[in-house]
């Protein structure tokens, strides 16, 4: 357990230091330019009707965020010479330059090209829970099968399996945000093999800790 969390605790720092590095040297146009070549791949593979349902979703999700510019700051007074309505004008603009830095654009760019993705593996919802419901049930029957024939389970397989399973999914995680275009069907075979991986787990699960 002690090699599971340390793959854990690896993982989500070097997504970490991903989401914050790629920013810095990726201009906003890129992140724009990724989706819209996603959209035209999905169309290809999936058809127009689950494209657009992905669009809209991804048009949803960012009416709902609004944006720092889209959030200014309220105060109660506006007469001439408040002190306060001159302090909110001042963060205001201050914000406004904050936030209009290559920067921050980029990293709207990112969070658009996330949530895109993010609305593309929604997609896939039912056919991961289909397969999720297949690999389960697997796993627990190879499990119950191995306990009636007293057969041996591996504590080492179960740790092979979670640790394969928790870098799949982290590279799924990565490939939301980082500005390179993956084909549907590599992302759709990646959820189903990630699965798979993980009924490995449940199937060895029970010996940990004897």
């Amino acid at each position: 357990m002690s090699m599971i969390r340390g793959v854990l605790i690896a993982v989500m720092t070097i997504l970490l230091c991903v989401v914050l590095y790629t920013p810095s040297v990726i201009p906003p146009d890129r992140f724009v330019e990724t989706i819209k070549r996603e959209n035209a791949a999905h169309r290809s593979v999936w058809g127009d009707e689950a494209a657009d349902r992905i669009l809209t979703r991804l048009l949803d999700a960012q009416q709902a965020v609004p944006t720092p510019q889209q959030t200014p700051v309220v105060v109660e007074s506006s007469k001439p010479g408040d002190p306060q309505a001159a302090m909110a004008r001042q963060v205001n603009d201050m914000g406004a330059r904050l936030f209009a830095n290559a920067y921050f654009k980029s990293i709207d760019g990112l969070f658009a090209l996330a949530t895109y993705r993010a609305c593309a593996l929604l997609e896939l919802a039912p056919f991961a829970l289909v397969v999720l419901i297949v690999v389960l049930v697997d796993g627990l029957v190879v499990r119950k099968v191995r306990s009636k024939e007293f057969l041996p389970h591996s504590a080492e397989a179960f740790s092979i399996s979670a640790v394969g399973a928790i870098l799949i999914a982290a590279a799924l995680t990565l490939s939301l945000v980082v500005p390179f275009s993956f084909p549907p069907t590599l992302v759709a075979a990646s959820v189903g093999f990630m699965l798979f991986v993980l009924s490995r787990a449940v199937a060895n699960y029970h010996l940990i800790g004897r």
